[in-house]
């Protein structure tokens, strides 16, 4: 028989093992009988109803074979009356898969309490156990939070204004009946704060914003309902109502291989202050910030990311105007780790704040909150830490996991790729010495794929010399130059490609350390970074795997590069943009002052041509790119190796900083070195090798800031003795390990004197500018190996005549637009024409440009042209050395444009017919009716101008839109489509206007249009 004791008798709350949302199970093995409170942790809890059964089987892990739920639904209770509940019982037989309920006497005891609800289920426990019974969330009590707005009517400037002033109030939410009234009484963090009614109107029982003033967002609010007059009811309470921002998870653990979400939950709306004559701001936003994180904006650091807006690392937050209706809403954030070094904080805090900025910013001002903090652990951090792949010298290469083997074959390879985050780093290599076809190769091009930005960087020998970095998005490719012939190259996730050129030649090193993001992601020659070196000769297929070291190639030739992926050839390749969805937002480059990425993608001074069109390297043999290999004996084994190991054992790195060679084995560099010496003949390899291992030393010692602060000294006397060739006698080595050159001496390694011009490999467009593109054709990107900051350009413009002549018109010398060591800029200065370019008293004509570049403004180099003119009619030929241009056959070339052979001018019945005039119009014939017209119209159209002239009348001769026309080689002119502006166009009998010669360009044609 149960307990009839009172209310005060008792307030035991039940034990609870397990809770989630919507369900708790009473802690098994615990005797839990007698009367005892079921509200627990703010919330309200009873036996399953009908409804729940399923789930509560579900979610209660004790129910194996059996659960219970209410047979009628929950009664109403309002005092410490006990009244009598029965429990149905759910019953599985898995020998047959079978469920059976079963309603038999098995009931429990409920009432009210203080406004909760108290159970007694002694009863029950004589039937069944009691941690069988799993109690389920209900209350039919609710706080509602709700905004409303405050009308004012307020005069300006004579006119009357509203101004709508928001405030937040709670409504007690319950089962309302008819002719019954009703008192709430309203707890705030627990204490009572107020009472409102009796009434039976619910607008008249709310909680107003006006007794909350000194409280901010955060606190826990409670209603109880009582029902009022004689028969006045005990307390039924709400579930506790937490009012503000939420965070769900205040510490989490975040793996810096992976993303971690955080969700904010938002239990209040916000309410907009606004006016009726305005476009109101009705946005908050919720920020994030690490107060502990330090100003360098090169270290790493929490990347936040709101996952509802992609891209940014903030939450808007809607504030209501009056009548919009609000839910409870979940904000969710992404938190990736932004890596730098191997000493990045493995802790954050986050402090959460809400700025409100809303309403017109000169009657409100700005306000911030802290609504409370996220701290994260790090963990994961240190699998990556000195692992790394490489392609050295001819190339011996080394996997991650530290598989070493060779690649001694001519291609174009994946070298590396990290597929989930969007990433490839491609390699060409090729032999060694130009000419051969025998011997030891080296890789000479490196091409790299972040998202849609791409970097490459290509020297190979009788291939179009490359030193170019597309911005597609921006700059997720962050390219930091340590000198002109070293890059380090650095991913949005943390992964670092160092470039070192071999000065001597045209061949390069590859080393790309890994980020903890690389784990488990990476293939391609460089292996797959898993800990298992087994597995490291993955071919592409992710199915065969070499286990001879490569010795047959299949597991290089694998990785061989298709056409349509291979950067080198088809660097137009359509690339998938970043996923920030996925990946989390990239960081822009950040402010190191090498950074080539800054001055390659901010600067985007115009837009240039195609650089892949720039002339070919000169082939080995000229001065300004060959070598004399530094010995030509042959060298036995033991001759090489004691060389080299005398070399690599004497290093800097090998003797003060053995520890940080990213677990790489001195003697296998020495087998390395033996083996290129013996093979190539060459003592310059040994440099290589010995300018490597510095450089991983360097590199590591860079991942190692805490240990390069507690050892500055050795460190920087380190560094003091790493830069290339000593600086060659003619420089001091800084403790940064980089030259500083005396003199009239430039360059990595201090070997260029300035006074010897610099040579000029290619020049942009390869000596043509074609003027139907959109630019001024007076500015040229120029390639060369040793060009410095400050160079001059010297630029004289002549006209080239089709009749051979060519004269001089004038000529100039500045300074020239550095971009780096191989790529500069010279421009003519903007003249003024002061008559028509293309023809004269003398003849027709284009112009042309000599250009040639100084690094000490007196020596200067070899010239490269540049013609200026429309390839649709023109075209030039070279004989003996001499360039001249000739008009292409069917055109004219009349006023310094292009005209095809039969278009007529019906204005003037002028005609282009080459066999009479090649540079002028001819007498045509114009009968009344030749096109069936009544009225007829000349439309001349210039790609490039900004006007359609559109001539109706005689009046209006096409010479207005030739005069007109000659603008059109302004930068800022913009272009007109000729689909769209001639859509209704005619041409002239049996000629369509789609396959006119030069569509699309800035050709002058001619049509009939019929009015």
């Amino acid at each position: 028989m149960t307990c009839l004791c009172h209310c005060d008798d008792t307030e035991t709350v039940y034990q609870v093992e397990n809770e989630n949302e919507r369900f708790i199970e009473l802690s098994h093995g615990v005797a839990q009988i007698g009367w005892m409170n079921a509200f627990i942790n703010g919330k309200q809890f009873v036996p399953p109803l009908k409804d729940d059964r399923d789930e509560s089987f579900s979610e209660c892990s004790h129910h194996q074979y059996y659960s219970y739920f209410l047979q009628d639904s929950m009664p109403d209770i309002h005092s410490d009356t006990p009244v009598r509940m029965t429990l149905c019982g759910r019953y599985y037989y898995d020998y047959d898969d079978y469920w059976t309920n079963n309603c038999d006497e098995i009931y429990i005891y409920a009432r009210m309490c203080h406004g909760k609800f108290q159970f007694d289920l002694s009863y029950f426990s004589e039937w069944g156990c009691i941690d069988c019974l799993c109690l389920v969330h209900y209350n039919n009590v609710k706080v509602k939070p709700e905004i409303g707005h405050t009308i004012q009517q307020h005069e300006v400037n004579g006119k009357s204004q509203s101004v709508y002033t928001p405030f937040l109030q709670y409504r007690c939410e319950f089962d309302m009946i008819d002719g019954i009234t009703y008192r709430t009484k309203w707890y705030i963090n627990g204490t009572f704060h107020g009472q409102m009614g009796p009434s039976s109107n619910q607008d008249e029982l709310v909680f107003k914003e006006d007794y909350l003033s000194h409280l901010g967002p955060g606190y826990e609010v409670q209603c109880g309902v009582i029902t009022a007059g004689a028969n006045e009811s005990s307390e039924a309470l709400s579930d506790t109502f937490f009012a503000g921002l939420k965070i769900k998870d205040e510490s989490i653990t975040l793996s810096k291989s992976g993303f971690a979400t955080v969700d904010i939950e938002q239990t209040i709306p916000k309410g907009c202050y606004y006016t009726d004559d305005e476009v109101p701001n009705c946005e908050e936003r919720m920020t994030f910030e690490d107060e502990s994180s330090v100003s360098d904006m090169c270290a790493g650091k929490l990347r936040v990311q709101n996952t509802a807006d992609v891209g940014n690392p903030f939450v808007k937050i809607k504030s209501l105007k009056k009548g919009e209706q609000w839910t409870s809403t979940t904000h969710r954030i992404m938190l990736t780790t932004a890596d730098s070094t191997y000493d990045d904080a493995t802790k954050f805090d986050l402090q959460v704040y809400v700025t409100d900025t809303t309403g017109h910013d000169k009657r409100r001002s700005v306000r911030s909150e802290i609504i409370g903090a996220i701290h994260v652990r790090i963990t994961d951090n240190y699998r990556h830490r000195n692992k790394r792949c490489y392609s050295h010298v001819d190339p011996h290469m080394r996997t991650v996991d530290g598989l070493n083997y060779e690649a001694q074959k001519e291609g174009n390879y994946t070298l590396y790729r990290n597929i989930k985050y969007q990433t490839e780093v491609q390699q060409s290599a090729q032999y060694c010495y130009p000419g051969s076809n025998s011997g030891p190769v080296c890789a000479c091009g490196i091409a790299i794929a972040v998202g849609a930005d791409t970097f490459i960087f290509n020297k190979c020998f009788n291939t179009v010399f490359k030193f170019d970095l597309k911005c597609n998005e921006g700059g997720l490719i962050d390219i930091d130059e340590i000198h002109p012939h070293r890059y380090k190259v650095r991913t949005p996730f943390g992964t670092i490609i160092d470039i070192a050129l071999h000065g001597w030649s045209n061949t390069m090193d590859i080393d790309i350390y890994m980020s903890a993001k690389d784990y488990g992601n990476v293939d391609g020659l460089c292996g797959t970074f898993d800990g298992d070196r087994s597995n490291d000769l993955l071919h592409r297929d992710k199915m065969t795997i070499s286990d001879d070291d490569n010795r047959s190639y299949r597991f290089a030739d694998s990785w061989r590069l298709t056409d349509e992926e291979n950067l080198f050839k088809n660097d137009a390749r359509l690339l998938t943009p970043w996923n920030t969805q996925m990946n989390g937002m990239a960081d822009q480059p950040c402010s190191r002052p090498n950074s080539i990425t800054k001055r390659k993608c901010k600067i985007n001074r115009r837009t240039r041509r195609e650089t892949n069109v720039l002339v070919q390297h000169k082939q080995m043999g000229q001065t300004s790119v060959s070598r004399e290999r530094r010995s030509t004996d042959s060298f036995t084994e033991e001759e090489a190796f004691a060389l080299c190991n005398n070399s690599i054992y004497n290093t800097p790195a090998v003797i003060e900083f053995s520890d940080y060679l990213a677990e790489e084995d001195p003697d296998i560099i020495v087998d390395q070195c033996v083996y290129d010496l013996t093979h190539g003949n060459d003592t310059g390899w040994i440099d290589a090798h010995v300018t490597n291992v510095n450089n991983v030393a360097d590199t590591v010692l860079n991942l190692n800031p805490v240990f390069v602060a507690n050892n500055t000294d050795k460190v920087n006397n380190f560094r003091s003795q790493i830069c290339l060739n000593n600086c060659s006698g003619n420089g001091e080595c800084l403790e940064t390990g980089v030259c500083e050159c005396n003199g009239t001496f430039r360059g990595p390694d201090c070997s260029d004197d300035i006074r010897i011009p610099p040579v000029v490999y290619g020049i942009e467009g390869n000596g043509i500018c074609e003027i139907t593109e959109e630019d001024d054709c007076t500015c040229f990107e120029i390639r060369s190996d040793n060009i410095f900051d400050g160079f001059m350009c010297d630029i004289s413009k002549q006209r080239e005549y089709l009749n051979g002549t060519r004269v001089k018109m004038e000529q100039s010398i500045h300074t020239g637009y550095y971009e780096d060591i191989f790529t500069g800029e010279c421009c003519a200065p903007d003249s003024r024409k002061r008559r028509s370019e293309g023809i004269n008293d003398d003849g027709p004509f284009v112009i042309s440009y000599d250009i040639s570049v100084s690094n000490d403004g007196a020596a200067y180099g070899e010239i490269n042209t540049v013609f200026v003119y429309d390839t649709t009619c023109l075209a030039q030929s070279t004989s003996q050395g001499n360039i001249t241009i000739h008009l292409k056959d069917g055109y004219c070339f009349i006023d310094g444009m292009c005209v095809v052979r039969n278009f007529l001018s019906v204005v003037d019945c002028l005609l282009c017919d080459p066999a009479s005039n090649l540079y002028g119009w001819t007498n045509g014939t114009c009968e009344e009716g030749d096109s069936q017209t009544t009225t007829e119209m000349i439309i001349g159209i210039a790609v490039g101008c900004t006007v359609v002239v559109v001539i109706i009348s005689v009046l209006f001769g096409y010479r207005v839109c030739c005069k007109r026309s000659r603008k059109k080689r302004q930068v800022h002119d913009s272009s007109i489509s000729l689909q769209t502006k001639v859509s209704s166009i005619q041409a002239l009998p049996g000629v369509l206007p789609e396959a006119l010669p030069g569509a699309g360009k800035t050709s002058f044609m001619y049509y009939k249009h019929k009015i």
